[in-house]
C-alpha cells in the first residue's frame, strides 16, 4: 500500500486595497478634514503605486566600502495623474465645493423652487404676435432690448388654465400636490421660432452674454447680408453674372469694413488700456521711489544721530580725561601711594578720619558696634560679660576689646604665635644695638624717608626779546639753506662722476624691458594659436568620452582580476607540488620504518 500524505499548502493571498491609488483625486465623495490628511494620503498612494529597480553604479560596482555602494534604487514607474490636473489641496476643495453646489435638495434649501403661488380665476391672456424687426443700418443702432432679440418676459407669457387652482396656502400637503412645477426662467420663446442671438457662434458668458451693443451690431450686419443675398440676380445671363459678382464684392467689402471697424475699436481699447497700465505703473514706481527715499532719509538720519552720539561720547570722555589730568589723577593702573590716599577725601585712610580714631584695616577686630549704647547700659549688663568670661571662648575678650596702636601687627595678617613674636622682637633689638655701636642709623619707616626728601626744584627760563628771537630764527634758516645747497652740489658732483655708468645701465634696462615685452607678446600669440586650434578641432561628445572611460575602467579591472587569478593559480600549483613531495617522503620513510620493525622482530 502506498502511503498518502496530505499536506496543507498555504496559497499566498494577494493584497486587496481598500481604495485605488488615485481615488483621492478623482473620487468626488473622497473628503478630507485637513491638508495634513490629504498630503498623507497622497504620499501613501505614491508609495503603493511606485515601482523601484536596482541600478548599478559603474564607478564602484566592485566596491566593498560603505561610503561607495555598488548599486542604488531608482524610480521605475509611478501612477501619477496628468500635468493639467490640479493635485493640490486647494484643487480638491474647489472640486468638493463644485460638487456641493450642483446638488439640488428638494426637501431642504431648494424646496421653494417646487411650490406655486396661489392664483385666482381670471381670463387667460392671449399670446401676442411676434414683432417683426425692421432693417437697420450700422449708423442707426439702438441698445439691445428683449423685444429686439425676440424675447418676452414672464409678464407677457400666457398662463395655462388648470381645472383646479389653489386659492391659498395650505397647511397639510396632499400626496398629489406636493410635486409642483419647478422654477423656470423669466423669458419664453414663441413656438417654431428661435431668437437670432442664439444663431451666433461666439457666445460665451462674460464676453457676449448677456448681449450688448456689439452683439446687436453683429445681428444687424447679418440681417443686411441675408437681405443682399436674397436679392442676388440669377445666373441666367452674362449681365446678371457680372451684376451678381459686383454685388458679392460689395457684400464682402461691407463685411471687411465692419471687421475693420471692430479691429480698430479693439486696437483703440488696447491702446487706452495700455496707457492706463503705463500711467498706473509710473504712479506705482513714483510711490515706491518716494517710499524708498523716505526710508533712505530715515536711515541716513539714524546713522547721523549714531555718529553724533559717538562724537559726544568721545568728547565727554576726552574732557573727563583732561579734567582728571589737571587734577593730577592718573586713570591708568598704577602703584598705590600712601600720600595720595591720605590726601584724598574719598579714600578710607583720609587723615581726618584717622584723627577721630577709626582705621578700616582693624574693623574686623571690632565685635559689636557701640553706636546708640551708653556707659550706664554697659554697667547694667556687666553680669553678661562675667558669664562670658566663665565660658570657653575661642578668643580673649579683654585683648580683643583693647584698641591697638598703629605700629602693632595684626594677628590675622601675620599668623604669628607669641613665641615667634618674642623671637622677632629679640632679633630686631639685636640689630638696633649693633647699629648704635657702629654709628649707623636705620630708617624703618618709608614714610619718614619720603617726607625727609627735599621738594623738586623747577628751573626757570629767562625771557628773550623779540629782536633776539628774530635774529636766532634768521640764523637757523640761513644754516638750513647752506646745508641744503651743499648736499645738492655733492649730488651733482656724484652724478657727473658716474654719468657714463648711469647711461649704460639705462640702455641695459631698456633692452631688458623690450626683450620682456617681446617674450610676453610671443606667449600671447602662442596661446591664441593654441586656443584657435582647440576651437577648430572637432571635440568629441561628452557621452563618447564617458563611455570610453567606463569601457577602459572595465577592461582594466578585468585584466587586473585575470592577472590576480593567474598568480593565485601558480601559487596553488607550487603549494600542491610541495605537499606531494612531502607525502612521498613520508610514505618512503614509513615503508623503511616498517621494514626495520619487521627485521627486528
Amino acid at each position: 500500500m502506498s502511503n498518502i500524505q496530505n499536506k496543507n499548502v498555504s496559497i499566498p493571498r494577494e493584497k486587496v486595497r481598500s481604495t485605488r491609488p488615485l481615488d483621492y483625486i478623482y473620487d468626488p465623495l473622497y473628503t478630507f478634514s485637513s491638508p495634513k490628511d490629504y498630503y498623507k494620503t497622497a504620499y501613501e498612494s505614491f508609495k503603493s503605486s511606485s515601482k523601484f529597480s536596482v541600478q548599478p553604479i559603474y564607478e564602484s560596482m566592485f566596491s566593498d566600502m560603505i561610503r561607495y555602494p555598488r548599486a542604488s534604487l531608482i524610480l521605475k514607474s509611478s501612477q501619477q495623474p496628468p500635468s493639467y490636473i490640479d493635485t493640490s489641496y486647494d484643487g480638491k476643495l474647489r472640486a468638493m465645493s463644485d460638487q456641493q453646489s450642483d446638488k439640488t435638495d428638494v426637501t431642504g434649501v431648494d424646496r421653494f423652487k417646487f411650490f406655486k403661488r396661489p392664483t385666482t380665476e381670471s381670463s387667460c391672456v392671449e399670446p401676442q404676435a411676434m414683432v417683426k424687426l425692421p432693417m437697420l443700418g450700422i449708423g442707426t443702432l439702438a441698445p439691445p432690448t428683449t423685444a429686439k432679440l425676440g424675447l418676452q418676459t414672464s409678464s407677457t407669457t400666457p398662463r395655462k388654465k388648470y381645472e383646479s387652482q389653489s386659492k391659498a396656502l395650505q397647511t397639510d400637503f396632499r400626496e398629489e400636490e406636493t410635486q409642483t412645477y419647478p422654477w423656470t426662467p423669466p423669458h419664453h420663446f414663441k413656438e417654431h421660432e428661435s431668437p437670432e442671438i442664439l444663431e451666433l457662434e461666439c457666445l460665451k458668458w462674460g464676453k457676449d452674454l448677456p448681449p450688448g451693443l456689439h452683439t446687436v451690431e453683429i445681428i444687424e450686419d447679418l440681417r443686411m447680408k441675408r437681405a443682399w443675398e436674397n436679392i442676388l440676380p440669377p445666373l441666367d445671363s452674362i449681365k446678371n453674372i457680372k451684376r451678381r459678382q459686383r454685388m458679392i464684392a460689395d457684400i464682402e467689402k461691407s463685411t471687411w469694413e465692419f471687421r475693420d471697424e471692430e479691429i480698430q475699436y479693439i486696437q483703440n481699447m488696447r491702446l487706452k488700456k495700455s496707457k492706463e497700465a503705463v500711467t498706473l505703473y509710473k504712479n506705482l514706481k513714483a510711490e515706491i521711489f518716494k517710499e524708498k527715499m523716505k526710508w533712505i532719509e530715515k536711515e541716513h538720519c539714524k546713522e547721523t544721530e549714531r555718529k553724533i552720539k559717538i562724537i559726544e561720547h568721545k568728547k565727554s570722555r576726552a574732557l573727563r580725561k583732561l579734567s582728571m589730568r589737571e587734577r593730577g589723577y592718573n586713570p591708568k593702573y598704577h602703584k598705590m601711594n600712601i600720600i595720595t590716599e591720605l590726601s584724598n577725601y574719598t579714600s578710607q585712610v583720609y587723615v581726618p578720619f584717622q584723627r577721630w580714631g577709626t582705621n578700616f584695616r582693624n574693623r574686623h577686630e571690632e565685635l559689636t558696634s557701640t553706636g546708640g549704647i551708653s556707659i550706664d547700659w554697659i554697667e547694667q549688663k556687666a553680669y553678661l560679660l562675667d558669664d562670658l568670661k566663665n565660658q570657653r571662648l575661642k578668643f580673649d575678650v579683654d585683648k580683643a576689646s583693647k584698641p591697638k596702636k598703629q605700629v602693632d601687627l595684626c594677628f590675622r595678617q601675620t599668623r604669628l604665635t607669641e613665641t615667634k613674636l618674642e623671637k622677632l622682637y629679640a632679633d630686631l633689638r639685636a640689630l638696633s644695638m649693633e647699629d648704635e655701636l657702629n654709628g649707623r642709623k636705620r630708617h624703618y619707616s618709608r614714610l619718614e624717608t619720603i617726607l625727609l626728601k627735599k621738594p623738586l626744584e623747577i628751573p626757570e627760563v629767562k625771557e628773550v626779546s623779540d629782536y633776539n628771537r628774530k635774529i636766532y630764527n634768521a640764523a637757523v634758516t640761513l644754516q638750513k639753506v647752506i646745508r641744503g645747497r651743499a648736499i645738492q652740489l655733492e649730488l651733482f658732483k656724484e652724478r657727473d662722476r658716474w654719468s657714463k655708468l648711469i647711461k649704460e645701465l639705462l640702455k641695459i634696462n631698456a633692452i631688458e624691458e623690450k626683450i620682456k615685452v617681446n617674450a610676453e607678446q610671443d606667449n600671447e600669440d602662442m596661446m591664441k594659436m593654441i586656443l584657435e586650434d582647440q576651437r577648430n578641432f572637432p571635440q568629441p561628445l561628452k557621452t563618447d568620452t564617458t563611455i570610453e572611460e567606463d569601457i577602459g575602467e572595465g577592461i582594466n579591472l578585468l585584466s587586473s582580476e585575470l592577472i590576480r587569478l593567474e598568480n593565485e593559480k601558480q601559487v596553488h600549483d607550487l603549494v600542491l607540488d610541495v605537499e606531494y613531495e612531502r607525502w612521498r617522503r613520508e610514505a618512503a620513510e614509513s615503508g623503511l620504518r616498517q621494514k626495520e620493525i619487521q627485521r627486528r622482530k
